[in-house]
């Protein structure tokens, strides 16, 4: 599956709710339904901290879009945006750097050096060149001291289960 990507964004702007013209998801089987059970799992870690499914609209170049981003969070002077796979895919980077990164970017009003990109999966690919850690917090400083980030996100590593967070903050 081929993801969207930004041609020349015009504006963006984070919606309240999924648009009408986007039909509900049917009941997920499979691989599907276990990769939601463990954003769930995510979700209970992060819940005060971060936005679980936020629906966004967009123009560029291409017309009008909508997107959907899997978790999201302006941390002081930070917007951290996290894309959860099951297994580590090519794909979530292209949905990070070539959707949501533009979107969430002109959005908010942010630039993209600010911008904190991470995938996060339970199984990782052999061979993987990208930073690998075992924690948010690892994973965000990784982002933070590579100035080519564009060339890979790091990946949060997270086995399964409720993550634990810092008290103090990400």
């Amino acid at each position: 599956m081929s993801a969207r990507r930004i041609n020349g964004i015009k504006w963006a702007k984070q919606l309240a709710a999924r648009p009408g013209c986007i039909p509900e998801n049917r009941r997920p089987t499979g691989a599907r339904a276990q990769g939601l059970l463990y954003e769930k799992d995510l979700e209970k870690g992060l819940a005060t901290r971060f936005e679980r499914g936020a629906w966004w609209e967009f123009e560029d170049r291409e017309g009008k879009g909508f997107c959907q981003t899997d978790f999201w969070a302006g941390a002081k002077e930070w917007v951290i945006i996290l894309e959860v796979k099951l297994s580590w895919c090519e794909e979530a980077e292209d949905q990070l750097f070539g959707l949501y990164c533009p979107v969430l970017s002109k959005a908010l009003g942010v630039p993209w050096k600010r911008l904190l990109p991470v995938v996060v999966c339970r199984n990782l690919a052999r061979g993987l060149d990208r930073p690998i850690k075992s924690t948010l917090q690892e994973a965000l400083r990784a982002v933070r001291e590579n100035d080519n980030w564009i060339t890979g996100a790091p990946v949060w590593h997270h086995v399964g289960g409720v993550p634990m967070l810092r008290a103090d903050g990400l």
